[in-house]
């Protein structure tokens, strides 16, 4: 087991044989060289990046498009708005109801009636279509 001091007295750097031991030898003349050129050269680097600015602004004109651009809507009629039924930046779908004008009638009826006509316009065409098939079966088999 190696010898270790225990109290800082007894170190000794006194000697002359000790001292490059402990330290080691010093760079070369070399290394020492590239180290300042280095240096050097960062301190360079430093001070034209003071004196040398770069624009922190670019100007220049700028065309934004999109796939599905906004559209205006407008009303076929004119008059106050009652009621408007959709958000700001809502993605809306063909044939949603975006708002309401203001009438006498309430819209939530008038919604109700509507699908009520198309789905008897629809089944009484189906009806009629249905009664001419089986009339045109009818005559064209024996």
């Amino acid at each position: 087991m190696p010898n270790l001091l225990q109290k800082t007295e007894d170190i000794a750097l006194n000697e002359r044989q000790e001292i490059p031991q402990f330290i080691g030898r010093p760079p070369s003349l070399f290394l020492r060289f590239g180290i300042t050129a280095e240096a050097f050269v960062v301190a360079l680097l430093l001070v034209l990046s003071y004196f040398i600015k770069y624009p922190d602004i670019v100007v220049a004109k700028v065309v934004l498009a999109t796939e599905n651009p906004p559209i205006h809507v407008l009303a076929k009629t004119g008059g106050r708005v009652a009621e408007i039924l959709i958000k700001n930046n809502e993605t809306v779908k063909t044939g949603q109801l975006l708002a309401v004008m203001g009438n006498t009638a309430n819209w939530h009826d008038v919604l109700t009636l509507d699908k009520m006509l198309t789905s008897t316009a629809a089944s009484s065409i189906a009806g009629d279509l249905m009664s001419s098939a089986i009339e045109f079966a009818d005559k064209a088999l024996p």
